[in-house]
């Protein structure tokens, strides 16, 4: 009994005459070592967390205005805002906008810092050094 369709190991029945969907080659003739579109092998699905290119999932969804306001009324709390900053700019879980934010807030306030304590030595030395010169 001929009737042209191929039982095909997924219990699909195809048509041999039938073309694959755009970017598929029929069941049976993929190039070796890959997968039917959408199937993977047994024992290799994905861990939980990836997407199946295996870059992690992230949260990609936008700050709204209020959660920016909240963000900058906490920033304008002494030492919670270092702390904030700092889980902020390396919690997995933040949103990746927010996390670049405080990231480089961290490294201008390092910055900031820096030049501070140059200034500080600096005129520092100055004002220690004109108080001991005799006139």
């Amino acid at each position: 009994m001929d009737n042209n369709f191929n039982n095909q190991p997924n219990g699909n029945y195809t048509d041999p005459n039938q073309q694959a969907p755009y970017g598929q080659q029929p069941y049976g003739q993929q190039p070796y070592g890959q997968q039917p579109y959408g199937q993977q092998p047994y024992g290799q699905q994905n861990p939980y967390g990836q997407n199946p290119y295996g870059q992690p999932f992230y949260n990609n969804r936008d700050v709204s205005v209020g959660e920016w306001m909240l963000t900058y009324l906490i920033t304008l709390i002494p030492l919670v805002n270092i702390i904030m900053m700092l889980i902020w700019a390396f919690d997995s879980n933040t949103i990746p906008s927010k996390k670049n934010w405080a990231r480089a807030s961290l490294i201008w306030m390092l910055i900031v810092l820096v030049i501070y304590i140059l200034l500080l030595v600096l005129f520092g030395g100055i004002i220690f050094a004109g108080m001991f010169a005799r006139p």
